[in-house]
């Protein structure tokens, strides 16, 4: 997920000294508001809690790849400036993740008659503790072939679950639950901050440039 903002010079004899003096100046301010957006999306929307799903708006790191992925590029070129503030250090893997936590998405199985996952409250085996931060550490198909070796003596299937029950108890514990799907809602951990860097950069420019030999908008996402 990245968010972009562009500037250049207007043309015509009325702005043409101006903007090009200006226009350096632009482009440092471009630079300075890219680094500060891209800060406050690491330290504000993704941050280390024990707490099961959003708190405060903030994600939980896992392996902390889409965190370090934040940040901002500054390209200036054919008297143009595009500033890219988002995950511009992430790997396509780490990009599809950011989409779905930007937009949403439903996940559906690729090869499988129905999705097998933790619970949110899990614990070990089928999630790992600390430093992971409740991350999913072994799949079902993993499950059943270690499930002896992790200390369970029976595993059964229901319409919705995989429970099993450990050597030595009568209890089954649920360790994956089923679903044909899973509707995840979109989170907004960067688009949610693009405001806040649209009004200051509008608001350092203009203050810039009040006759306005600057154009900036907004070429896409």
């Amino acid at each position: 997920m990245r968010v972009h903002f562009q500037v250049e010079p207007v043309k015509g004899q009325a702005f043409g000294t101006i903007a090009e003096q200006l226009f350096d100046e632009a482009v440092d301010i471009l630079g300075d508001e890219g680094r500060l957006m891209a800060e406050r999306i690491r330290t504000k929307r993704f941050g280390r809690h024990t707490g099961p799903g959003l708190v405060g708006g903030m994600l939980k790191i896992r392996s902390g790849e889409s965190r370090a992925s934040m940040g901002f590029r500054l390209e200036r070129s054919e008297g143009k400036a595009v500033l890219t503030v988002g995950a511009v250090f992430g790997s396509p893997l780490v990009q599809q993740a950011l989409r779905t936590q930007e937009y949403g998405r439903v996940i559906t199985p690729k090869r499988a008659q129905m999705l097998a996952f933790p619970p949110g409250d899990a614990g070990a085996p089928a999630r790992a503790g600390s430093p992971f931060g409740g991350m999913q550490i072994l799949t079902a198909r993993m499950f059943l072939n270690q499930s002896r070796a992790l200390g369970y003596a029976f595993v059964r299937w229901t319409p919705s679950a995989i429970q099993a029950r450990r050597v030595g108890s009568r209890d089954f514990e649920t360790i994956f639950l089923r679903r044909a799907g899973v509707v995840i809602p979109p989170r907004r951990p960067v688009y949610s901050e693009f405001p806040r860097l649209l009004q200051n950069l509008e608001r350092r420019l203009n203050a810039l440039t009040p006759t306005k030999p600057l154009r900036t908008w907004r070429p896409g996402r």
